[in-house]
């Protein structure tokens, strides 16, 4: 009991801290449950990994010496919405300042190259932040150099290399290559003849869910002889036969009204028109 009431004591100064510091800590009680000991680790979980950016540690003076490590890349989303500037889970830090006061400054894309003062960081703490939402579909990286300097100009650590990447958000909805698809098809064709198949892109991380696309048929004109004479394969976009029955004749073309929807099909959607020619049976494709 005295563990859980420590611990439960342990997160509500996590969450204070958040609240001094302007830090949302919100995302750290993603759990499942109700249970508060959960929380409390959950809070505790996310404290810790909340990224400090410690420059190596070294002796005080100025000097020149490889790299000794390279910080992992920073994430952080696009699309944000608030005030800017917001405060970013990210702190540069160097051991030197525990000897003497040291001011913090950060060059490269971004922030003295363009597009300038993106990001800016307080020169006594430490702290970064972002000034604008980002857009991952106009840049999808920033490559950052941060820097360390005594007051005094007794010290001057080593520049270190940042890397942040924008997270994607599901922020394009997927788009038909073309307006309309064409294509033809025999009548006496049987079931699974492929006729053609239609494509489509998504402006967002090809590497997502977000840019993750399925087809379907919405519509068949005119729905005869049956109403589902062709199907559509979700992943690859290829239409084929459905059903026997085609004729030329009767019903010399049809019009398929598709869709193409992100997130495996259940997200943004972009709609389509494919039109299908039925031919006589020796017409050569």
């Amino acid at each position: 009991m005295h563990t859980d009431t420590s611990m439960i004591c342990s997160v509500l100064l996590v969450l204070l801290w958040g609240l001094a510091t302007g830090i949302n800590l919100s995302p750290c009680l993603n759990y499942k449950g109700s249970d508060l000991k959960e929380a409390a680790q959950s809070v505790a979980k996310c404290h810790q990994e909340i990224p400090v950016l410690e420059f190596p540690k070294s002796s005080v003076g100025l000097r020149r010496r490889k790299r000794e490590w390279v910080i992992p890349p920073i994430s952080h989303p696009e699309n944000e919405r608030g005030t800017f500037p917001k405060k970013m889970t990210v702190q540069i830090k160097s051991s030197v300042a525990k000897e003497t006061p040291l001011w913090y400054s950060i060059t490269g894309e971004g922030a003295d190259q363009p597009p300038k003062n993106l990001f800016t960081v307080d020169r006594n703490t430490g702290w970064m932040y972002v000034t604008m939402p980002l857009d991952r579909e106009k840049k999808d990286k920033y490559q950052l150099q941060a820097h360390a300097v005594a007051q005094d100009g007794s010290v001057k650590e080593t520049p270190m290399d940042i890397e942040i990447n924008v997270i994607d958000q599901n922020d394009n909805n997927p788009v038909f290559t073309q307006d309309t698809f064409l294509g033809s098809v025999p009548e006496a064709s049987n079931k699974g003849f492929e006729i053609m198949t239609v494509t489509a892109t998504d402006a967002d991380d090809p590497n997502t869910d977000n840019a993750d696309i399925r087809y379907t048929i919405l519509s068949q004109i005119p729905a005869l002889p049956y109403p589902n004479m062709f199907t559509i394969n979700s992943v690859s976009g290829a239409i084929l036969v459905e059903a026997e029955g085609l004729d030329r004749e009767k019903y010399p073309e049809y019009t398929l009204e598709i869709q193409v929807a992100d997130l495996q099909g259940k997200g943004l959607t972009g709609k389509g028109k494919a039109i299908i020619t039925v031919t006589d049976s020796n017409h050569s494709l």
